[in-house]
């Protein structure tokens, strides 16, 4: 993805890496069997390991007389001697996962730095990023290891000041301090003496009070790559009027507070790569942009630009990905969009455009327009060449006002991965063509009119999300989908026309996290074996976050998958958390039966919904063991008996909605329930609090006894009365239906009719 652009960019980095010699590689061992480490160096390496606290025995290797031999220990293959330190931990792992999540603490070591690698007299190159050194401030001793010219501490939790010290490593040419955790610095005069160097990245360190960063940069004449994202950087600071530094490749400036772009940018004519994501910039898109003839990635977006699209930005046609999402743009896109003949990612999502789709040229890979007010028909974007192979692998069309008909011209875009239709207007069938796209994985068609029957899905077995919600989809649940379709984890196809049973196929999709049934017109009984949905049986980890990714190292090319549940009674947008998402909703349909006890085996799962069926019977008493539960909705049924005390220790509970049923008892006691509204219970036979009715014995029995006390015992005739005509009629009515088998069937077909009249009342009302 975007591979383009770093083909493009890769000679400037060969030939920085070339001069570093880096190797980004966790290497075990120098290589030369040969080479013996010096005793000296040894020991200290082992009094630094022994500062550090590694809980996954990443260091187990450090034993034996030859360091060189040790992981992440790089000697010179003829002195002997230690110059390269290789521990970095995991970086695909979330930046700010929690060290005491085992996921983290994996690949990430803590504790502290130790002065011992002083006495590595030529190390030169130290890597020790996405590591945890929670609470430590950058040692000031690392600014006396004169022989460094590499030096990575990114992303392992450093705190305070960044030490000035490190301007002494006058041959450092790489210098990465990106950091998250509270890192600043009060000036940068410190780097004016790093005049090799190539590459700084100090992302995320508060650079508010060091106003002199640019005139410092300025003096940076061999840099060739700049990242100060997130630094707190305002335009009160020093003008310059030239800049010395005209030979970097990639600015990041995103994520500071900038009101427009600085001109010194347009000058920097070498600039392959720029990113002023959120600068608080408005107005028109700067022309001054159209200065940087070697720029190939060009990021505007979260700013305030409100302007129509320049017609000098359609001449770019060098540029690769050109990403605007977020802004106030507006008006429509110009055909000659189609002269950007290079470009692969474009993001225009989420501004005020308007009429038809844009036709792209064939080269582009990523396509998002989402959240914009284009209309018009699909006909024109998807058909309009016939002969081509598009190489479009994400499509992205969400919340639109697209209408008509999707258009059966799908064969030409077999690389797509992931389609968005979602919240337009599109009616009709889906066509027979989509079912070529054998790569597709990501299906979003929620919130149209789409119709038919589900048939089309047969072929699609790599599908991962599928949502189908909101839609007139009919016929039946295909028990196929159950063989077919088993890398499926989000299954949506709530808010359908959908009839008859849950397949117990469907329990044969064991990554299923999330199965959205609800509102359709499903009947029967609830399956025993959705305890074989083992993806809501085990506890989620963080690293499942990337298995909804684009198969990428490149961060900027990952899909961020998005679906909509009804969470704790609400409509909610998954998106960044939905990999650790697990829900079951099959409410508003006509399922009758028990709630299967096998059901309370699902221990991962979040939320529960099975309102508004037929259901009878008891609430699994075993519902406790459920202990990830968030939600729980079972109103509206015809279930009965007490709510089990087990549920009171679902410490998780934060919604809970129990009401119209026939419900008994007394609620168990316990922190959990009580906290919820009296609401959650409406509609029962219950007692005790959260409700007002006490469940202590009291009321007439107590009455009658009192009253007895003071009389003495007598025959009150009024209850012999009722008891002796209770008697009388309920034989009269009882007998004959004993005796006579056909009376017997009428009545109970008249029951029937009654019930089913009283419970579409009771419905209206609890609704």
């Amino acid at each position: 993805m975007d591979g383009s652009i770093r083909r493009a960019s890769s000679c400037l980095f060969f030939v920085l890496l070339a001069i570093l010699t880096i190797d980004h590689c966790f290497i075990l061992g120098s290589g030369g069997s040969n080479v013996t480490c010096i005793q000296s160096e040894r020991r200290a390496l082992l009094r630094f390991k022994h500062d550090l606290l590694d809980p996954y025995y990443r260091l187990a290797s450090w034993t034996g007389d030859n360091c060189c031999e040790w992981s992440g220990i790089i000697c010179d293959d003829v002195s002997g001697h230690v110059h390269k330190l290789l521990l970095q931990g995991d970086p695909s792992l979330p930046v700010f996962c929690l060290p005491s999540e085992p996921a983290c603490r994996r690949q990430r070591l803590g504790g502290k730095i130790n002065p011992s690698l002083l006495d590595l007299k030529h190390l030169s190159h130290l890597d020790l990023s996405s590591n945890y050194f929670e609470g430590c401030q950058i040692p000031e001793f690392l600014g006396s290891l004169s022989s460094l010219r590499y030096l990575n501490l990114s992303h392992s939790g450093f705190t305070g000041m960044v030490p000035p010290q490190l301007g002494n490593l006058t041959d450092l040419r790489y210098l990465d301090l990106n950091n998250g955790f509270g890192g600043y610095a009060e000036s940068l005069q410190w780097l004016s003496g790093l005049s090799s160097l190539r590459y700084l990245d100090m992302s995320y360190v508060d650079l508010a009070n060091a106003s002199d960063w640019l005139e410092v940069t300025n003096t940076l004449p061999s840099l060739v790559v700049l990242r100060l994202s997130s630094c707190q950087l305002s335009t009160n600071i020093p003008a310059i009027y030239h800049v010395n530094f005209s030979s970097p490749a990639i600015l990041d400036l995103s994520y500071n507070n900038f009101s427009t772009i600085p001109t010194w940018v347009f000058e920097l004519t070498s600039l392959t790569s720029l990113n002023l994501t959120d600068i608080g910039c408005s107005g028109r898109i700067p022309e001054g942009i159209q200065n940087l003839t070697s720029l190939l990635d060009l990021d505007l977006s979260y700013n305030y630009f409100n302007s129509s699209m320049p017609d000098w930005l359609y001449e770019l046609n060098h540029l690769e990905v050109l990403r605007l999402r977020g802004n106030e743009l507006r008006g429509t896109i110009s055909s000659n969009i189609q002269n950007m003949t290079s470009i692969t990612t474009l993001d225009l999502s989420l501004n005020d455009f308007e009429g038809p789709l844009p036709c792209i040229s064939f080269k582009v890979e990523q396509l998002f327009l989402s959240d914009n007010q284009f209309s018009g028909s699909l006909s024109q974007f998807l058909c309009h060449r016939t002969s081509e192979i598009m190489s479009l692998i994400i499509l992205d069309l969400g919340n639109n006002q697209l209408s008509g008909k999707i258009p059966n011209c799908w064969t030409k875009w077999k690389n797509l991965l992931s389609i968005d239709l979602c919240h337009n207007i599109l009616s009709g069938p889906v066509p027979s063509s989509l079912r070529s796209l054998a790569s597709l994985q990501y299906l979003h068609l929620r919130d149209n009119h789409i119709s038919g029957k589900l048939l089309f899905l047969q072929d699609f077995t790599g599908m991962i999300l599928l949502d189908l919600g909101e839609n007139k989809f009919g016929g039946t649940i295909p028990p196929w989908i159950g063989r077919n379709l088993l890398e499926l984890r989000i299954l949506s196809i709530g808010s359908n026309q959908i009839h008859g049973h849950i397949p117990d196929e469907l329990c044969a999709l064991s990554s299923l996290q999330i199965l959205d049934l609800s509102d359709n017109n499903l009947s029967g009984l609830i399956p025993k074996c959705l305890d074989n949905f083992s993806a809501m049986t085990i506890k989620l980890k963080k690293e499942d976050y990337f298995h909804y990714r684009m198969g990428s190292s490149n961060a900027t090319s990952y899909l961020e998958e998005v679906t909509e549940l009804v969470m704790k009674g609400k409509a909610v947008k998954y998106d960044i958390i939905l990999p650790l998402v697990t829900s079951m909703d099959f409410s508003s349909n006509h399922l009758s039966g028990y709630i299967p006890s096998e059901i309370t085996s699902l221990s991962s799962l979040r939320s529960f919904n099975l309102s508004n069926n037929l259901l009878i019977g008891a609430i699994p008493s075993q519902i406790g063991n459920m202990g990830a539960l968030e939600s729980i909705d079972l109103s509206l049924n015809q279930l009965s008996g007490e709510i089990p005390t087990s549920m009171s220790s679902l410490s998780f509970l934060s919604y809970l909605n129990l009401s119209c049923n026939s419900l008994r008892g007394r609620i168990p006691t316990g922190t959990q329930l009580q906290s919820f509204n009296a609401s959650s219970f409406v509609g029962n036979d219950l007692c005790g609090p959260p409700l007002t009715k006490n469940c202590s014995t009291g009321g007439l029995t107590s009455i009658v006894e009192d009253k007895s006390s003071k009389e003495g015992l007598t025959v009150d005739w009024f209850y012999v009365s009722m008891s002796l005509g209770f008697a009388v009629g309920f034989g009269g009515v009882v007998g004959p239906l004993l005796l006579k088998r056909s009376w017997r069937f009428v009545y109970f077909q008249f029951l029937d009719n009654m019930w089913y009249k009283f419970y579409d009342n009771v419905v209206r009302y609890c609704v």
